[in-house]
């Protein structure tokens, strides 16, 4: 924290002795700590923004993590599908050549 004095009140704080300065800072005593609560409130306040906003932050990407890992399992489960249904287009086209062939084989 910095505190800014006009020159003439510098001047006079320089002329005071060990005790006026005593004096002075005890007069002043409880407007200080009342300055400096409210800095320490500032201060958290600011502190709190900032961690809400990074929270919000942390929330949507959470968000659109889970957007992805769901659209993540439908893929998943539409590959198990077709590579399911493949298996089985596979296997009856195997089965037809192998008839066919078969079919060859005889008339020979």
């Amino acid at each position: 924290m910095e505190i800014i004095l006009p020159k003439e009140k510098f001047k006079e704080l320089k002329k005071l002795d060990e005790t006026g300065i005593i004096k002075l800072i005890e007069e002043n005593l409880e407007k200080a700590e009342e300055t400096l609560k409210a800095e320490r409130e500032s201060f958290l306040n600011e502190k709190k923004a900032k961690l809400e906003e990074k929270l919000k932050e942390i929330e949507e990407q959470l968000e659109a993590l889970e957007m992805f890992y769901e659209k993540a399992l439908k893929d998943r489960e539409f590959m198990r599908e077709m590579s399911e249904k493949l298996r089985k287009e596979n296997a009856a086209l195997r089965k037809e050549l192998e008839e066919k062939k078969r079919a060859l084989e005889n008339k020979t």
